[in-house]
């Protein structure tokens, strides 16, 4: 591992965690699973003088549901999430979305706060959330703040949290959202970094679509929502859509795509795929909303 000696500090609550992080500011870092953390560390992109280990934290572990919207504690793990029979019930695409993520071995490390801060373009679970209308709660020596995922991610590996925040909880409304989700990626193996990835979610009165969420993820320099084309199928009755309107809807969202060429695929393919797994999905959510 590149770059000086450091010192690893557990702290036992979420107001520890906090002070120190004001006390060492940005030459600190919290750490969880570390899935995301370790290989830049490595290679030294990061150098902090303090590491932070939060994974021990009981307060930021833990999947509740109350009052009609779940908490996620940041430090859960992947693994957690897939076993958990509520979300199953309630949430369908978060259990699918951590069961298509890395290894099994890994899953058990990894985070959702992890996967959420490291601001990948690619983020499975950041996709899958988008789609929820999820929303974050982050702590501080000053206290708490709430801010919607969608208003998170700035770009590549950029985001809203300030220098001294953490990430303590994930919010999910239940609404019909949950229950329609619908994730769809492509990637070199199923447990891959996703050369794209989708996630659509419906609500429908009387078979009426009233609200359409697609987020797509790998095709632009952070998740984001496809937001003409989820238009197009407001108003419509989801018993008549055909093929023809969910291409229609597809091609939109890849339009709305930002992507760029790298090792893993040419912009050419990420557009054409993105038309694929975006009906996909869709199907998919339209067969949960049973209209």
């Amino acid at each position: 591992m590149k770059g000086s000696a450091f010192e690893y500090i557990r702290p036992e609550t979420c107001e520890e965690a906090c002070e120190l992080k004001d006390q060492f500011s940005d030459n600190a870092i919290f750490w969880a699973g570390g899935t995301d953390l370790l290989p830049l560390w490595k290679d030294g992109i990061i150098s902090p003088q303090y590491c932070i280990d939060i994974s021990e934290i009981a307060d930021l572990i833990h999947i509740v549901f109350n009052n009609s919207q779940f908490y996620i504690g940041a430090a859960t793990n992947l693994s957690d999430i897939e076993a958990s029979s509520i979300l199953r019930e309630k949430v369908p695409s978060l259990g699918e979305v951590s069961n298509q993520m890395a290894t099994p071995q890994l899953r058990n490390l990894a985070t959702i706060g992890g996967n959420i801060c490291n601001a990948s373009p690619a983020a499975d679970l950041a996709v899958a959330l988008l789609a929820l209308d999820a929303k974050l709660k982050l702590l501080s020596v000053k206290g708490e703040r709430f801010l919607a995922l969608s208003e998170f991610f700035h770009g590549r590996r950029l985001t809203a949290i300030r220098q001294n925040e953490l990430l303590a909880e994930i919010i999910i409304p239940l609404t019909g959202l949950c229950t329609t989700g619908f994730f769809k990626k492509v990637g070199r193996t199923s447990v891959d970094i996703a050369l794209a990835n989708v996630s659509a979610a419906i609500i429908a009165e009387k078979n009426i679509i009233t609200e359409t969420r697609i987020s797509m993820g790998a095709v632009a320099s952070r998740p984001i929502r496809a937001l003409a084309a989820e238009k197009i199928l407001i108003g419509m009755d989801g018993t008549k859509l055909n093929d023809f309107t969910l291409r229609e809807v597809s091609s939109k969202a890849s339009d709305e795509a930002q992507p760029v060429s790298d090792m893993r695929a040419p912009v050419a393919y990420r557009r054409e795929i993105v038309k694929v797994i975006v009906k996909r999905a869709l199907d998919g959510a339209l067969k949960r909303t049973k209209v």
